[in-house]
């Protein structure tokens, strides 16, 4: 037994050694640990101090760009009004010049040139012939002459009968003197720019050559239409504006149609509703005469009989002597009652 004691004693005092071995390392461990600990705070200082040091870094960058923005936007609106001004400048120039200018100048040249171009298709008469001469002699010209009594001309024999100027030529070999040609069926052959001319003063070109005078006619009037005409752009105002005026009164009428018909449909609803009512009045008042129809009706006598009750009771008395009650029936509601005394 004291063999068992000495041994547990011995593996006690080992475990007891062996504790305090360990327990002799603890100040070490908690020194170290503190160590740990200051080493953990330097590292949360430094993180906490480069992102300070980096929200100082990018506040600075933004307002850096944020004052480049603006000066960039300021430089662009500096740009775009100098480009306004230089282009009102231009405008304010290109008006005074056409101020300047004779209205519609170009589309009046136009008219001449045309009306050249389209004599070339015409031959003057006799008398215009005549006449037509002592106007080149002065260096008037001919070209545009009054087309009034011209007879035409086809493009086969143009080369030889073509008067320009006032002038006359030679008339074509081989045909009979006194023969005339209308130039009816004789065709006109125009070129692309012919064609956008005649597109640019809306007018229609001649096709055949017995059209070319009444072109020209249309010409004339043009060119005396461009003298008096306001300048282009109070026409295009004007034009704008009867464009606007044109589409108010569009939008006009058609709020008032729209308006019409809603009063009609209004109108409609109202006089269906009146008729459902004068329907429904009529309905009643058929219902109410048929009621009383039924209640003025009389019954039969066989049934009144049968539902009327005795016509005469003796009333209860002395003997012999008592009064008499009748009761007769009148009608399906009423009764008559009669009393009799001795």
């Amino acid at each position: 037994m004291r063999d068992v004691e000495r041994k547990q004693q011995e593996e006690v005092d080992r475990l007891r050694k062996e504790d305090e071995g360990t327990r002799s390392d603890v100040p070490g461990l908690l020194k170290e640990r503190e160590e740990c600990k200051k080493g953990v705070s330097a590292c949360r200082d430094e993180i906490k101090k480069l992102r300070d040091e980096y929200n100082l870094a990018k506040k600075a960058y933004s307002e850096q760009q944020r004052l480049i923005k603006r000066w960039q936007a300021q430089e662009r609106k500096k740009a775009w009004l100098e480009r306004e001004a230089e282009r009102a400048a231009r405008r304010k120039e290109r008006e005074a010049e056409e101020a300047l200018r004779v209205p519609w100048e170009e589309e009046m040249a136009l008219c001449d040139m045309l009306v050249t171009y389209l004599s070339r298709y015409v031959k003057p008469a006799a008398g215009v012939e005549a006449a037509a001469e002592p106007a080149a002699a002065n260096g008037n010209g001919g070209g545009a002459a009054a087309v009034e009594g011209v007879t035409i001309v086809g493009r086969k024999g143009r080369e030889e009968e073509f008067f320009f100027g006032g002038g006359g030529g030679k008339k074509s070999k081989g045909k009979k003197k006194g023969k005339g040609n209308d130039g009816a069926a004789i065709k006109v052959s125009h070129t692309p720019e012919v064609f956008a001319n005649f597109d640019k003063l809306q007018l229609r070109p001649p096709l055949v050559a017995a059209e070319c005078p009444e072109a020209i006619e249309a010409l004339k009037a043009k060119k005396t239409w461009f003298k008096t005409a306001p300048p282009k752009a109070e026409l295009k105002r004007q034009e704008e504006e009867a464009k606007r005026k044109a589409a108010a009164a569009e939008e006009a009428a058609a709020e008032a149609a729209k308006k019409a018909e809603e009063e009609a449909r209004k109108a409609e609803a109202e006089m269906r509703a009146a008729e459902e009512e004068e329907r429904k009045a009529a309905r009643e008042a058929k219902e109410a005469a048929e009621k009383v129809s039924k209640a003025s009706t009389p019954k039969p006598a066989a049934a009144a009989d049968a539902a009327a009750p005795p016509a005469s009771k003796p009333a209860p008395g002395k003997g012999s002597g008592g009064c008499t009650l009748s009761i007769s029936a009148v009608s399906e509601s009423g009764v008559l009652v009669s009393i009799t005394t001795p």
